[in-house]
C-alpha cells in the first residue's frame, strides 16, 4: 500500500468486485482479503482489490489437456468397410 493509493468504503468495493457488501464482510473477516479497520468499518485499498483479483483468478482450463486424438479418444466410428 502506498500513500496516494485511494480508499474505498466496504460498498464500493463490493460494487466493483460485483458481490453483495455481506460476502465481502465475510471474506474480510476470514483474512481472505486484504483490509484496513478503522473502528468497526472496513477500507480497502486499491492495491488489496488487485491483489484479491490476481490472487483468485480462474484460468481457462484446456479442452485437451492430455493431447489426445480424435481416435485416441474413440470419437471416430469405423465403418463396416474399414473393418479388418
Amino acid at each position: 500500500m502506498t500513500d496516494d493509493d485511494p480508499i474505498f468504503t466496504l460498498e464500493e468495493t463490493a460494487e466493483q468486485l460485483k458481490v453483495s457488501t455481506r460476502v465481502l464482510s465475510r471474506l474480510a473477516r476470514e483474512h481472505k482479503i486484504s483490509h484496513l479497520r478503522p473502528g468497526r468499518a472496513y477500507r480497502f485499498t486499491a492495491s488489496d482489490i488487485s491483489d484479491y483479483k490476481t490472487r483468485n483468478k480462474v484460468h481457462a482450463a484446456d479442452p485437451n489437456p492430455y493431447g489426445l486424438t480424435d481416435r485416441s479418444r474413440g470419437r471416430t466410428r469405423r465403418t463396416a468397410t474399414e473393418r479388418p
